[in-house]
């Protein structure tokens, strides 16, 4: 056992791993701070959706030679707000509209691959490459994070009132429309600046699969928002070392120990179904 931890800490003294640990606890955090209002919303589609939009501004960031994260944030905003319009208008309805952004970003994305090319493997975007994230990533996670944190712990009672009531938060003199949106902007921004850790096709789970696990405890809205970070923080870390030690993907790596603690929750709170 004292070999193992001798093993597991000096992994920190490699500038890659420090940076990797940092930046995905910080993720681990946020993620499902707000994935938890998206589910409780019955909106955690978004993520996926946006996670696809994100792929491909990452991808002409990288064809023209500039910032891609900052390329994937800006795209993933913009259609974020544009799927929460068509919603408020009655146009389409999230879920036609998240698949609509899903076909068309990764088609966009291939043909651009092919064409021109990215600078980086379609997998590396898809499935993440935790250990080449830069200090100027971690600084900018922990930045927006901490915008991110701000903004929920100040809006904390208005946006429990309108994921769980719109019509009861509007009358209560809460402006919905403004709330909605400003969580389909954090959402849109943790999914973007997530892409590197754990790739476009798992970063949903970093944002729902905590709180999936915590809600198998029943136990009240703060108190599942605490534990979902807590499970979350854990399993980042249990996969980040894992994979690791095993030399398999870190982005993969994570989200199956985020499944294996959901299911361990599932079992553990089977008789109080």
């Amino acid at each position: 056992m004292t070999n193992i931890l001798v093993e597991i800490t000096s992994l920190f003294q490699y500038g890659f791993f420090l940076r990797a640990f940092l930046a995905g606890t910080i993720l681990a955090v946020v993620a499902p701070l707000i994935g938890q209002f998206m589910v409780v919303k019955r909106y955690s589609g978004l993520s996926d959706g946006v996670s696809h939009v994100a792929l491909l501004g990452i991808g002409i960031g990288l064809i023209l030679n500039a910032w891609p994260t900052f390329f994937g944030i800006v795209l993933s905003i913009l259609v974020g707000l544009l799927i929460e319009w068509f919603r408020v208008k009655n146009i389409l309805k999230p879920e036609t509209s998240l698949i609509l952004t899903i076909v068309g970003s990764l088609s966009l994305l291939s043909v651009l691959q092919q064409k021109i090319g990215l600078g980086r493997s379609i997998e590396s975007l898809l499935f993440g490459s935790i250990y080449v994230v830069d200090t100027r990533s971690v600084w900018l996670i922990l930045l927006i994070s901490i915008v991110l944190i701000s903004f929920v712990v100040l809006n904390y009672k208005n946006i429990l009132n309108t994921v769980f009531d719109e019509d009861l938060a509007t009358s209560m003199g809460i402006n919905t429309n403004v709330v909605n949106f400003a969580l389909v902007v954090l959402a849109s921004v943790v999914v973007a600046i997530s892409i590197d850790i754990i790739g476009g096709l798992l970063v949903s789970g970093l944002m729902i699969i905590p709180v999936a696990s915590s809600f198998q405890y029943k136990l009240s809205f703060l108190k599942s928002h605490i534990l979902s970070i807590f499970l979350s923080v854990v399993g980042l870390w249990l996969g980040l070392i894992a994979s690791w030690f095993l030399d398999v993907p870190a982005g993969a790596t994570i989200s199956l120990v985020g499944l294996f603690i959901f299911v361990l929750s599932l079992i553990l709170n089977y008789k109080n179904k």
